[in-house]
């Protein structure tokens, strides 16, 4: 509970930072994305202000391949289409791995953009303690004063159960395979016991 309070606190001076420069915040959940940008980004190239989006995503296990990359991937591809060449997005993880994932980059350099989803872990160089704070400080370091700038906080309800339960599994495995080399290595000893 104090975890949450610390949480909401923190985000909430974020958020009030962010509003001096005028940076919007959203938050979706990660089954919503597409849709998410579907109906915030519409499909107008003669736009007058041009956008500068940080994107925050949930990193639980980089190397994976899940629904998870496949939803990103597929939104990304739809924002690319939806956004203008003078329009920036940037990446930045958060939950198990904290850092800066792709720099600001024209949305039409989807290569760019799907190959820095599917490397995440090699394309952060440099790992932070907070992921979405980090986030923040790099939406106001790339501010445009004559664009539209916001974050978008993507979350996903099963990220920290998944770290937690890998680490859990990690923890068990070596405890029981010494029960079990020990119970393997008393065998021929309780045998020749019953025999007798």
């Amino acid at each position: 509970m104090k975890k949450l309070a610390t949480a909401l606190i923190v985000l909430f001076v974020m958020q009030m930072n962010a509003q001096e420069k005028n940076i919007f915040t959203k938050s979706v959940q990660l089954q919503e994305f597409i849709p998410f940008v579907v109906n915030n980004y519409k499909k107008k190239i003669d736009s007058i202000k041009t956008r500068h989006v940080t994107f925050l995503i949930p990193v639980d296990n980089p190397d994976e391949v899940t629904e998870k990359s496949i939803i990103l991937k597929q939104g990304f591809r739809l924002l690319s289409d939806r956004l203008s060449e003078d329009d920036t997005v940037s990446i930045v993880a958060y939950s198990s791995i904290n850092g800066e994932v792709l720099e600001p980059t024209s949305p039409k350099e989807l290569k760019k953009i799907l190959y820095a989803l599917d490397n995440i872990e090699k394309s952060v160089s440099e790992k932070f303690k907070d992921g979405i704070q980090l986030g923040y400080d790099l939406a106001n370091k790339n501010f445009n004063s004559n664009g539209i700038n916001s974050v978008v906080i993507i979350r996903d309800t099963n990220t920290g159960k998944k770290v937690a339960s890998l680490k859990q599994k990690k923890a068990k495995r070596p405890r029981n395979n010494a029960v079990l080399l020990t119970l393997i290595s008393l065998a021929p000893e309780v045998l020749k016991i019953l025999k007798e």
